[in-house]
């Protein structure tokens, strides 16, 4: 006697040869032996390089990071949705497990980078052309005065480097991100005044 199908079959079989899926297939003739596959949604942008268009998604890495604490798993399946950076993920929940843990680890690493990247020096070009510091009739530019006040003002730090470049009356200067931050507040200051000029 002829038994229809019910809608839940119906919709397995259509992902099956639709997707030709490992994990759908297993899915749709698992018995009671094996175990459950579950397909669940990773956001995983902050532990990934792209570009700001999202163009050139680079997943591949964390991707390799999941297949070796994995091992050979034929079950799990990986489909990135660069829509909203994440993967889709089919695996039995004993391996999503393993796949949180990476995650938790990567995220850890990500948290004990941060203090090093304020400690990363960045060099940037000050042109200082418009504050007074100039020899009586500006016949010559003798930044020292400036150099000496911008000094005070990021706590007289040795990490601190500073390059004057008369060419185009400019200050080289190579400091953390938190160090410029205070050079440029110091410089705005400076504006709203005048410094004394050079003898």
């Amino acid at each position: 006697m002829f038994r229809p199908l019910s809608v839940v079959v119906l919709v397995l079989i259509v992902l099956a040869i639709s997707l030709s899926s490992p994990a759908v297939q297993a899915a749709e003739g698992q018995s009671e032996a094996d175990p459950k596959v579950v397909i669940k949604v990773y956001k995983v942008g902050h532990l990934t390089s792209y570009s700001e268009d999202r163009s050139n998604w680079d997943f591949a890495k964390l991707i390799d990071r999941f297949q070796s604490q994995l091992g050979d798993d034929e079950t799990t399946t990986f489909a990135p949705y660069p829509q909203n950076l994440s993967l889709v993920i089919s695996a039995t929940q004993a391996n999503h497990n393993i796949i949180a843990k990476v995650i938790a680890r990567e995220e850890q690493k990500l948290k004990q980078a941060e203090p090093d990247k304020k400690k990363v020096i960045v060099t940037v070009v000050y042109r200082v052309g418009d504050l007074p510091a100039f020899t009586q009739g500006k016949s010559h530019w003798d930044p020292l005065i400036l150099l000496e006040l911008l000094k005070a003002k990021t706590g007289n730090d040795d990490s601190i480097t500073f390059a004057p470049y008369p060419q185009n009356l400019s200050l080289i200067i190579s400091a953390t991100n938190e160090q410029h931050k205070l050079i440029r507040a110091a410089l705005r200051q400076l504006r709203g005044q005048d410094l004394p000029r050079q003898k």
